[in-house]
């Protein structure tokens, strides 16, 4: 069975790890097993929907996908006819399992997979559970209390009518309190014998007892609203239940433990006492009307022994609204209880036994046997004929007590027979419910007794007991056949919320298929049941039906786990199990198999079958948990044991799959011989498990489940058989006719291969490829992954023994079964499949490395060591981060003896591929390689592996973890030769070339081509490789050349279409090897290369001729040299489809697709007779520039700077660098210098250094921009005007024919003055370059350079003319170049300037305009766009004006423009808002161009700023650059003088005031007047000795009023005359009222119109009026009315004068309040001592008004804090240069206006 297994047609699995794509077909066994000594099957174990066991399929060594099966319904199962017998349906179906195997049987496999629907098979078991009757599964759990507590006592009723009336037998709820059941007053007498008033409602009865304190009571009214829904346990939590009508859904915990023991309840469920009606003959009932009065009553009755147990008994339980009070209560009763007297208290023995029995104690504990013990002598003091109906209660409660604690204390049946005997014929219910089940059952009699159970559950159930009446309504329904009846019986248990008859309904609906009303029933169960068990049941039930779909309901998977879960939480197996699998396959929840593993553990721990297999499968595969076979195997032989076909199944494999053949044969025969009959219930699948007493008619589901098991266990014991596994036996014809029969008679799917396989290598038959062929397309048709596996391979070799061909070839088909067994998990046909997409097979028409190494990984997870290699290597041609995941494949392959598997890691550790993932402190590179090399070692010596030893020749060569050694690798390439490896030599020579060994690199091509004859491969490709050796690289002698020439001109004879010799003939006349340079004959054997058919020489699997394509290249290149546009464009554009591939293919094919890309774009863009196609044409230049190539980025770069691109531009350029272009080197440097142009502080060196670098490299335009950058400037590096630097620049790159350099030079020497020199150099350039010719033409304007100054007028007309004509010339092609263009607009502009100056022409504005605008349009010229700005600005339009000297700032840098435009920013003209951020950015431009304006302005912005270093540097630089503003600014700065940053210094103050006034600030010359009239320099001992001069102030007062200073001139001057004035004698006191006269014009014409700098005068021609100076009238009204006027418009120096005129009545009457109102006026805002003090005064001597003290003192410490305050200027605030400010010195007050 071992036949050999092939790969797809011509297509075998390789392995390509060397460079030279050496193949060695690698052949796998074709068996289905991996080894043919190891087992040959693996199943997979499966766990059916239904019935949540393991079911198993013979996968061999498949992975079959988990199909989902179909879910058996329960109504479906239950088809049965009356008699309970199979249907002839169902034998039907039966006999269709055997007839159909191909449709149906494939349907039941697939219905019995791992993990499905498991929770439908617990749900059927319960049901089968309900439907036997089992009492374990039905009974009351302990914590319920049950209707036995109320002993068929009513509800309280309302009236005393009701209260006395006795008892019914109405509904009695099993759920009803204990205090109810305590204390049910309910009286056989009469109202009127109780001696109390009737009271509405008995109150604060106590619900819960086992509190310790009295402060835990909790007080529950009884009402006949709570009654059946108060439960109180001793021993457990109560249960809360929230009422929801708005959905049925609502999940409630029951937090209390169950008991396992559900025939002794205990006492808590049951307890209640009767009472002697005695008591109420002794109490007066007419006066009691409310619960405290009843109580009173009691306690004033408390004479009666009765009256104190009814007292004490209320401390105990709280009643009648008392404050429970159990210690005193219990000490009371047991008081009356022990009474020695002749009268004891025998009412106190039932009370008091209660309060043992459920521990209303001191010690809170229950004590069962004293609680008997009182029970019983409550019962034997009791007289037998005693016919008061509360002592006949009392005594049937006792004696049920009684029979709970013998049969719970002492296990008692008999007694408690006995007592539940006398209990039920007391009346009680609880103990009539107990008989009932004690006959039902036959606990304690001789045998059971269904008519005597009925009786007492029907005595019971008429009471109105619960669980009496489910009980008798499952006994009427389930024995006695009376359905109705006992529906009937359930409805009314139902209506009290029983849960066993709500689950019972629920189950009876669901059968008869009503799902509404089953639902409803199992969630009222739900709801409302109350025991664990009965809660976990009810939810289990919501909750599988949730996760099924069933009954009506939308599968919800929430819902069901949140049922599930409190199920689970009860402690139900199934549930556990359940939400096991729920976790397990991620349903509901996040998958989690830990939680699952938990689940299953609890199930487990309950002796839950299928959980346990489920467990073990979990301990076999590590889910969960820590694989541990082990333990695996144990779970499994502990379910196996019990009888599970699936564990037993599971078991078998896994003892098999761990080597233990000979057990594992046991098992599988133990299954295989096992029969549905001989199997218990339990371990048949749960279609069986839900057959009851009824319903047997889904027995062909159970079997469909049994024989996939017992026939995949015949399988196995047939290949037993046949291979005589484990010490078997062999019985090879016994097992072939099991085969045969388990396929055609079983049509057991698995059976088809291995009946192929018979016949296919002839086992016990003979050979037979269509039988096989015909089975193997069974078990395929069938899902048979090994059988699809067999059919594909057959398909894509074909089978045949000539002449007879048994199996055709179809690729197509063949894919199909490939791709079909592939996606089952066949790991030989996912590798296979893999190749398919790998290399492109048909069907397949490209390659998909994805899809590829998809499978791959897939069969390479599975063993498959070809497909590790595959993998590896895909993922790291993919640089996709995968190094780690390749290496580890490689690594595995290697591990398995693979030479390809240990060359190709060995080949990852050399790339260094491994280093990232080692941890070892010496993985470097070294040692990497060391480890490559030992695994080169390994299997070049070991596994005389050819390839490789000539990798090991590579570590030698190079010197990778060894010594350099050439000759061991030429040893290492000898040995590949000598095994056959005949490219061996090839590669020596290769080595040989690397080495510079040139002549032995062309001996051994001489050596081979001599050994090999021409048409042979190895002779061909030497002779080749001596002519690249030779042609490309001029190596060899002429003999050499002339040898290769003659070689090739042999080879293109052969006919053979061979590409290659036709290219090297081309290329040995393009370079003139072995024969005269010819380049046309070189552009014809190129173009016969490309007319080449290859005959003999294979391309690549993509039909690719490279050699063709590299002759291609070389053709285009030599067309585009011979400026060919076209023909070259065409060359390049076959090449495009090849682009992508030649990235990849070599790195002479990348360089060769980058240079095409970028000829393909530059001709695009500049080639003639190519349609220019700019976005096409950068597309090109983009990838070719991000491939490296600079040129491209270059012309990208340019053409990003002329779309005003800058950062695409500089990303380009740099682009360009990277690649060493000089040109973007230079391009990178401008665009450096362009960015940095407005940073003060750049030093521009990196421009520098970029410039110089491309100037080293050759580029002439470098040593232009270097000459610029010496006469511009750079940075803080180079100063501007370095023109003896850039001059010798210049000169070098005109001396190359640069004509930018030529116009530079003869600028240059323009500059200098010397004008022929610069004539001669713009006379060379003159024939190229327009500019030259406009400059010659300026030059004659000016007549100078030895020019005539005429005719520069009529030169600049026709140059314009001129190229106006070329325009219209349609047969001039020429495309102007910006040089043109420049010469052009600078021609338009000089011929502007003409006309706005009248130079040789009229002067005419508008003409001279027209021509700047065309200047402007033509190329920008700036200049010509700044004229405009000014033209506009002449004639008002500052809009206009605005506009042009931004365009000019903006398009050519052009400095005034740039300074205008900031001016306009600043002062927000031309429409525009003040804006000093951008002013600045304005002014540092400009300012960075050498404006002396700018540099003002710009300092002026950076000293409001708080920049005070920065500003006064600029200040500095434009006061030596002689702007007056920055000279007076300085001035200002050193007169104030700044806190640690400027000394105060009036020498140097003065000197910068005296140097601006010289140049026309009028400013500054009114701060010189100011010198000379204060004498600062007087102030400061190192100044010259210019005092006081009074005469000299007022003259440059006067010339400060003459520059335009205006009013602060005409206040100074009047300031200056008036104090003239006040200092000539009393002799000169004409001349002094001539000064004061003048001065009184002064002030008059600058008070003419009030504003803050004017106040001062106004209040000076006030104080004229009032004094009556200068002669002029005297008129204190109107001065007194200007001072106000001042005053109220907020003249703050007026304050003080006005306070005067009131406090010394002048021009007005004296008023001391309204002075002090201006004296504190005067004082706040301007801080005046004088105005201080006198508010002092004031205040102090109550001048107006009463004296106050304490402001008085506030004004005289304000004035003495003001006198010796010392000032220091904090901020100086220069002026600025429009509205510069000029204060006087300080006066503190005007002198006295009474002197």
């Amino acid at each position: 069975m071992g036949a050999q297994q092939s790969h797809p047609q011509n297509k075998p699995i390789t392995n390509t790890s060397n460079s030279n794509s050496e193949s060695e077909i690698y052949t796998l066994s074709r068996r289905k097993s991996s080894t043919t000594n190891q087992h040959h099957t693996h199943h997979h174990r499966h766990y059916n929907k239904s019935s949540g066991e393991y079911q198993h399929t013979s996968n061999n060594h498949r992975d079959k996908s988990t199909a989902s099966s179909t879910k058996v319904s329960y109504r479906s199962r239950n088809s049965t006819n009356n008699s309970g017998s199979i249907t002839t349906n169902q034998q039907q179906n039966h006999q269709q399992y055997q007839q159909k195997p191909k449709q149906h049987q494939k349907q039941v496999r697939r219905s019995i997979q791992l993990y499905n629907n498991v929770q439908e098979a617990s749900y059927r078991l319960v049901k089968r559970h309900l439907n036997e009757k089992k009492i374990n599964e039905l009974l009351p759990a302990s914590s319920c209390p049950t209707s036995e507590q109320l002993l068929g006592f009513n509800s309280i009723s309302t009236t005393i009518d009701r209260r006395g009336s006795g008892y019914s037998t109405a509904t009695i709820s099993s759920n009803e309190s204990l205090a109810t059941a305590l204390f049910s007053f309910v009286a056989t007498s009469s109202s009127s014998s109780l001696g109390i008033t009737p009271i509405s409602s008995l109150s604060s009865c106590h619900s819960k007892l086992g509190h310790e304190t009295s402060e835990n009571v909790t007080a529950t009214t009884i009402t006949s609203d709570n009654l059946s829904h108060t439960c109180s346990d001793s021993r457990s939590n109560k249960i809360n239940k929230e009422n929801n009508n708005s959905s049925n859904d609502t999940i409630f915990v029951n937090t209390s433990l169950p008991s396992t023991d559900d025939l002794h309840p205990t006492a808590s469920q049951d307890l209640d006492v009767r009472h002697s009606s005695s008591l109420y003959a002794n109490i007066n009932s007419s006066s009691c009307t409310t619960d405290t009065e009843l109580y009173s009553s009691l306690v004033n009755n408390a004479s009666t022994k009765l009256a104190r147990v009814w007292v004490a008994q209320c401390k105990v339980h709280g009643f009648f609204g008392t404050e429970p009070k159990i210690d005193e209560g219990f000490q009371d009763l047991l008081k009356l209880a022990k009474q020695n007297t002749a009268s004891p208290t025998p009412e106190a023995y039932a009370p008091l036994a209660v309060c043992y029995d459920y521990g209303l104690t001191p010690n809170r504990q229950s004590d069962p046997q004293r609680a008997f013990k009182w029970y019983k002598k409550a019962i034997t003091t009791s007289s037998p004929t005693d016919t008061d109906t509360s002592t006949s209660r009392m005594l049937a409660f006792a004696y049920y007590r009684m029979g709970v604690l013998s049969s719970s204390l002492w296990s008692r049946s008999s007694d408690a027979l006995k007592y539940f005997h006398s209990s039920a014929v007391q009346g009680s219910p609880m103990g009539q419910y107990m008989l009932g089940l004690y006959y039902q059952y036959g606990i304690a009699v001789k045998q059971a007794s269904l008519s005597k159970a009925e009786k007492w559950y029907t005595s019971s159930a008429e009471q109105g007991n619960s669980d009496a009446q489910a009980a008798l309504g499952l006994l009427l329904i389930d024995h006695v056949n009376e359905t109705e009846k006992g529906l009937k019986w359930l409805e009314l248990a139902a209506e009290q919320n029983n849960a066993r008859a709500l689950l019972r309904l629920g189950s009876f609906y669901e059968e008869a298929q009503d799902d509404q009303r089953a639902m409803a029933y199992y969630q009222k169960a739900a709801a409302t049941a109350t025991s664990d068990r009965d809660l976990a049941l009810a939810h289990y039930l919501v909750g599988i039906n949730y996760r099924m779909g069933d009954l009506g309901l939308a599968m919800d998977a929430s819902r069901a786990v949140q049922h599930l879960t409190v199920s689970a939480n009860a402690g139900y197996a199934p549930a556990q199990r359940a939400l096991g699998l729920m976790h397990a396959q991620g349903i509901g929840v996040l998958k989690d198999d830990v939680k699952a593993h938990q689940f299953y553990q609890k199930a487990v721990a309950q002796g839950d079958i299928r959980a346990i297999g489920l467990l073990a499968e979990q301990n076999e595969h590590g889910r969960g948990c820590i694989m541990d076979l082990k333990n695996a195997l144990k779970l499994y032989e502990k379910a196996a044991n019990a009888g599970s076909v699936a564990a037993q199944l599971s078991l078998a494999e896994l003892l098999q799959r761990i080597g233990h053949r000979a057990q594992a044969f046991t098992w599988f025969e133990k299954v295989a011989n096992t029969s549905s009959s001989s199997l218990p219930s339990s371990s048949l699948s749960t279609t069986n498990e839900d057959v009851d007493n009824n319903n047997n008619n889904n027995s062909s589901d159970l079997n469909i489940d049994f024989i996939q098991q017992r026939n995949t266990a015949r399988l196995m014991v047939a290949r037993y058989r046949l291979q005589g596994w484990g010490g078997v036996e062999k019985k090879i014809a016994w097992a072939f006719n099991e085969l045969i029969t388990l396929a055609d008679c079983d049509q057991f799917i698995d059976a088809y291969y291995w009946v192929a396989a018979c016949y296919e290598e002839a086992v016990f038959v003979q050979r037979n490829i269509r039988k096989a062929f015909e089975y193997y397309e069974k078990a395929a048709t069938h899902g048979d992954t090994d059988g699809q596996f067999q059919v594909a391979l057959m398909l894509a070799n074909g089978v045949s023994e000539p002449p007879v061909v048994f199996i055709k070839r179809n690729h197509a088909k063949a894919f199909e079964w490939y791709s079909k067994a592939a996606d089952a998990g066949h790991k030989t046909a996912q590798y296979s499949l893999g190749l398919y997409y790998l290399n492109a097979i048909q069907p397949v028409t490209e390659s998909d490395y994805e899809k590829a190494a998809h499978l791959f990984e897939r069969a390479a997870s599975q063993g498959v060591v070809v497909a590790m290699i595959q993998l590896a290597k895909i993922m790291l041609a993919s640089n996709s981060g995968q190094e780690q995941e390749a290496l580890y494949w490689l690594r595995r392959a290697a591990s398995q003896g693979d030479a390809a598997g240990m060359r190709e890691l060995a080949a990852a550790y050399e790339s260094g591929v491994a280093a990232s993932f080692i941890k070892d402190d010496n993985n470097d590179i070294t040692n990497m390689r060391a480890i490559a090399l030992q695994l080169l070692k390994k299997a070049a010596e070991e596994k005389k592996d050819a390839l490789s030893w000539a990798a090991m020749a590579r570590y030698y060569e190079n010197g990778w973890s060894v010594l350099v050694d050439i000759p061991q690798a030429t040893h290492c390439y000898n040995q590949a030769e000598s095994l056959g490896y005949s490219k061996a030599g090839l590669a020596l020579a290769a080595m040989f070339e690397r080495c510079s060994m040139w002549q032995e690199a062309l001996d051994k091509y001489d050596q081979m081509a001599k050994e090999n004859e021409l048409p042979s491969s190895v002779g061909w490709k030497s002779r080749l490789a001596k002519g690249r050796l030779v042609v490309f690289q001029h190596k060899g002698t002429t003999e050499d050349m002339k040898t290769v020439y003659s070689w090739m001109h042999d080879m293109v004879e052969q006919d053979v279409g061979a590409v290659e010799p036709f290219e090297m003939l081309g290329a040995c006349y393009e370079y003139g090897r072995g024969t005269a340079q010819d380049i046309s004959s070189a552009i014809t054997w190129y173009e016969m290369a490309l007319a080449q058919t290859n005959k003999i020489i294979k391309t690549n699997d993509v039909g690719i001729d490279w050699i063709k394509e590299r002759a291609r290249f070389r053709l285009g290149v030599l067309y585009f040299k011979q400026k060919q546009h076209a023909a070259a464009f065409e060359q390049f554009q076959s090449i495009v489809p090849l682009l992508e591939e030649m990235n990849h293919y070599s790195a002479e094919t990348r360089q060769h697709a980058r240079i095409t890309r970028y000829y393909l774009g530059y001709l695009l863009l500049h080639g003639e007779k190519v349609s220019q196609n700019i976005e096409l044409a950068k597309q090109w230049l983009s990838q070719a520039a991000d491939e490296g190539e600079g040129a491209a980025a270059y012309e990208l770069g340019m053409w990003a700077l002329e779309q005003e691109e800058e950062h695409e531009a500089k990303n380009r350029f740099d682009q360009g660098v990277s690649a060493r272009h000089a040109g973007c080197m230079r391009q990178l440097a401008l665009l450096l210098e362009r960015e940095q142009r407005y940073d003060l502080t750049w030093d521009g060196r990196d421009t520098l250094e970029w410039l110089e670098y491309a100037a080293r490299l050759g580029d002439i335009e470098a040593l232009v921009h270097l000459g610029l950058a010496y006469e511009l400037g750079l940075g803080t590096t180079i100063v501007r005007g370095q023109m003896e630097k850039s001059l010798p620049l210049y000169i070098a790159a005109a001396q190359q024919n640069n004509i930018q350099a030529m116009i530079k030079a003869g600028e240059t020497f323009t500059k200098m003055g010397r004008h022929c020199e610069a004539v001669n150099w713009l006379k060379k350039a003159e024939p190229h370059s327009l500019t030259a010719r406009t400059m010659i033409a300026s030059y004659h304007l000016q007549g100078r350079g030895g020019l005539k100054q005429e005719g520069g007028f009529i030169l600049l007309k026709s140059i314009i003319e001129e190229q106006q004509n070329e325009e219209k010339d349609n047969s001039v092609t020429r495309k102007k170049d910006a040089q043109d263009k420049n010469g052009m607009s600078l021609a338009m502009f000089l011929l502007g300037q003409c006309f706005e100056l009248g130079h040789e022409t009229e002067q005419d504005l508008q003409e001279a305009e027209k021509w700047y605008h065309r200047a402007v349009d033509m190329y920008e010229h700036t200049d010509a766009a700044y004229r405009i700005g000014i033209l506009r600005s002449m004639q008002g339009d500052d809009v206009g004006a605005l506009e042009w000297y931004r365009r000019a700032a903006e398009k050519g840098r052009h400095r005034e423009a740039q300074y205008q435009v900031g001016i306009f920013h600043k002062d927000g003209r031309g429409g525009l808002d003040p804006n000093i951020t951008a002013a600045r950015n304005y002014f540092v431009r400009a300012s960075d161009q050498g404006h002396p304006r700018a540099k003002y302005e710009l300092a002026h912005i950076l000293w409001r700023k708080r920049e005070y270093q920065d500003a006064f540097y600029l200040y500095d630089i434009a006061a030596k650059l002689m702007v007056p503003e920055a000279l007076r600014e300085i001035g200002n700065l050193y007169h104030q003088g700044i806190s640690k940053v400027l000394p105060q210094d009036y020498k140097r103050a003065f000197e910068c005031f005296c140097e601006a006034a010289q140049l026309g600030d009028a400013t500054a010359a009114l701060m010189v007047g100011t010198y000379f009239e204060e004498g600062y320099l007087e102030q400061q001992p190192d100044s010259p000795s210019i005092g006081i001069d009074r005469d000299q102030a007022l003259q440059w007062y006067e010339t400060a009023y003459r520059l335009g200073c205006g009013p602060l001139a005409e206040l100074a001057i009047g300031n200056l005359k008036h104090t003239m004035a006040d200092e000539l004698g009393p002799e000169l006191q004409e001349e002094a009222e001539d000064l004061r006269e003048e001065a009184f014009d002064w002030f008059s014409e600058v008070a003419m119109e009030f504003r803050e700098e004017t106040q001062h005068a106004n209040i000076m021609v006030a104080l004229y009026h009032i004094h009556g100076w200068g002669r002029i009238p005297t008129d204190e009204h109107e001065g007194l009315r200007l001072l106000r006027q001042v005053a109220d418009a907020g003249g703050v120096q007026a304050f003080a004068e006005v306070a005067k005129c009131y406090d010394e009545g002048i021009g007005v009457e004296c008023n001391i309040t309204q002075a002090l109102k201006f004296w504190e006026m005067a004082a706040e805002a301007q801080q005046d001592i004088s105005a201080m003090i006198r508010a002092a005064e004031i205040y102090e001597k109550g001048l107006a008004g009463q004296m106050n003290p304490q402001k008085a003192s506030h004004y005289y410490v304000k004035a003495k804090t003001a006198a010796t305050r010392q000032q220091s200027p904090s901020e100086i605030t220069p002026s600025s240069s429009s509205s510069s400010s000029y204060s006087l010195s300080a006066r503190s007050s005007f002198p006295s206006i009474r002197n």
